[in-house]
């Protein structure tokens, strides 16, 4: 009786011992930024690429870089077209410093600006994983964002602007109460833009502040843009929301090297002949 007294007690000191210990294991796996944003990382578990994220209050968690993952020629029961294999619009392309020679895959998928990737540039109907740019619904979809995130909605987008412009010296070294939207120096856009320039750049460090992506800023790397753009390189960069305008035009935010603004014309970009950046949101 008292060795199956003992082997009992023993048990269930080994159980409370488990459990302890994996309280302890999530515990340490919460993480904050130096200045007490709630930072982790996700796997993205189609090509094993490990990214940053960040909470942004309200906004929800965000990817804080640019999504790198490189769609197979047929995925998800579609035709994904890179830019190098056609004459006609790609479906993705990767960013090029020259406007012609794009850079590699080894270049994109680096975790070396600012800690965050370069990414790939995806049309909205691949940024969206569907066939038909024309829908106008979807808003919300997972696209082709990891399981359990999805490409933010427009209105996820103002969240994020209003959140990072009220409160900037969490998440950058600028102070807080930055406008938001068309404005003078001083809008938003200079606490979501990198401090890192991204390699082989003509244009020198504009007036950017955000913190890196691993420390809670959303460091946004000026990686440019596709698609009657010229060359952008350096100078600008797009990422898609979900929503649409029309069935020609989605909505989209802008960051630029020349302005302190946030770009969001109420016309959208044209989701064929664009191929901008794309950022995930983790489901609520």
């Amino acid at each position: 009786m008292k060795k199956n007294i003992l082997i009992w007690n023993i048990a269930v000191y080994m159980l409370l011992f488990i459990g302890c210990s994996q309280d302890v294991e999530e515990h340490v796996e919460e993480q904050y930024s130096s200045k007490g944003v709630k930072i982790s990382n996700f796997k993205d578990t189609r090509d094993g690429q490990v990214y940053h994220t960040a909470t942004f209050g309200d906004a929800g968690e965000w990817m804080t870089e640019n999504l790198a993952f490189e769609p197979p020629a047929s995925y998800g029961g579609l035709t994904y077209i890179h830019s190098a294999t056609t004459s006609t619009a790609p479906s993705w392309t990767r960013p090029s410093a020259d406007g012609i020679t794009e850079i590699t895959e080894t270049q994109a998928k680096a975790q070396s600006y600012g800690s965050g990737r370069l990414g790939y540039l995806y049309n909205w109907a691949a940024a969206m994983k569907i066939a038909d740019s024309r829908v106008t619904s979807g808003i919300g979809s997972q696209g082709i964002c990891p399981t359990g995130w999805h490409l933010p909605t427009d209105t996820e987008w103002t969240a994020l602007e209003a959140e990072i412009a009220a409160h900037a010296s969490k998440y950058s070294t600028s102070n807080d109460g930055l406008g938001t939207g068309y404005g003078p120096e001083g809008s938003a856009s200079i606490a979501f833009r990198s401090t890192t320039k991204v390699p082989n750049s003509i244009y020198p460090l504009s007036k950017s502040t955000s913190n890196s992506a691993d420390d809670g800023g959303f460091n946004g790397l000026l990686v440019g843009a596709q698609g009657d753009f010229g060359n952008s390189y350096g100078s600008h960069t797009s990422f898609w929301s979900s929503t649409s305008v029309n069935d020609t035009n989605a909505y989209y935010r802008g960051l630029n090297y020349f302005y302190a603004d946030v770009f969001n014309s109420k016309y959208g970009h044209e989701k064929d002949y664009r191929q901008f950046s794309v950022r995930c949101v983790k489901n609520k």
